[in-house]
C-alpha cells in the first residue's frame, strides 16, 4: 500500500510542485525551497510527476524505487518531467498558467510469478493496478491511470511490451512482472 497522505500534507506536495516548476521555469534551475517537511514527507517513497498542458500529456517522469523522502523525489521528478522528458519540449514560463498535474506515490511493487500472459492478466485489476515488465536490461512502467486509454487488459499489457522495447505478443520465461498501487495527488500550477 502507498503511503496515505493527509491534505496538510497533500497541500505541502501541491506548493512544492508549483514552486519547482515557476523557478524552473523562470529561472532554468532546480531550487528546493528551505521547508520544514513532516515526518510522512521524509518517508522515502516511489513517486512519478505527470503534468498536464492543458489537456495533453506534457511531462511524465518517476521511479519505481523509493529512495529518498517524498518530498525530494516530489520535488526531483517535477523538475525532470517538466524539463527533461525527451518526448516534449521543456516547460515555458507562458504555458505555467496552463499546467496540471498529478503526482502519483507508488506502494511497493509486488513481484507476481506467473507462467504466462494469461497468468498475468488474471491478475491485474483496470483501473487499480500499475504494471512494471523488466526482461535483461529494458524495463517498462504503466501507472494507474494509464488505464484510462485502454478498454481491456490485452491491450494495456500490449501497450507496454511495446513502451519497452518489445513485440506485442512477446513473453519470455524470464520476464519480471511486478503491480503497484497509487496514492494521487492532483493540482494545477498557480
Amino acid at each position: 500500500m502507498p503511503l496515505l497522505l493527509q491534505e496538510p500534507d497533500q497541500q505541502t506536495l501541491r506548493d512544492l510542485v508549483c514552486h519547482v516548476l515557476k523557478y524552473g521555469a523562470h529561472k532554468g534551475a532546480l531550487l528546493i525551497p528551505n521547508w520544514q517537511w513532516s515526518e510522512t514527507l521524509c518517508k522515502p517513497a516511489a513517486v512519478f510527476v505527470t503534468l498536464y498542458h492543458q489537456q495533453a500529456l506534457k511531462g511524465c517522469i518517476g521511479t519505481c524505487e523509493a529512495r529518498a523522502p517524498l518530498w525530494k523525489q516530489t520535488a526531483d521528478y517535477a523538475y525532470h518531467s517538466a524539463f527533461s522528458d525527451r518526448r516534449f519540449a521543456p516547460l515555458t514560463a507562458e504555458e505555467l498558467a496552463a499546467i496540471r498535474f498529478t503526482l502519483s506515490v507508488l506502494s511497493p511493487p509486488k513481484e507476481l510469478v506467473v507462467k504466462d500472459e494469461q497468468e498475468l492478466l488474471a491478475q491485474l485489476t483496470p483501473g487499480s493496478h500499475g504494471l512494471i515488465l523488466a526482461d535483461a536490461r529494458r524495463h517498462a512502467v504503466f501507472l494507474p491511470s494509464v488505464w484510462q486509454h485502454f478498454d481491456e487488459k490485452q491491450a494495456f499489457v500490449a501497450a507496454l511490451k511495446q513502451k519497452g522495447g518489445w513485440p506485442a505478443e512477446y513473453w519470455s520465461q524470464s520476464l519480471q512482472t511486478s503491480i503497484f498501487t497509487t496514492f494521487e495527488v492532483h493540482g494545477e500550477v498557480h
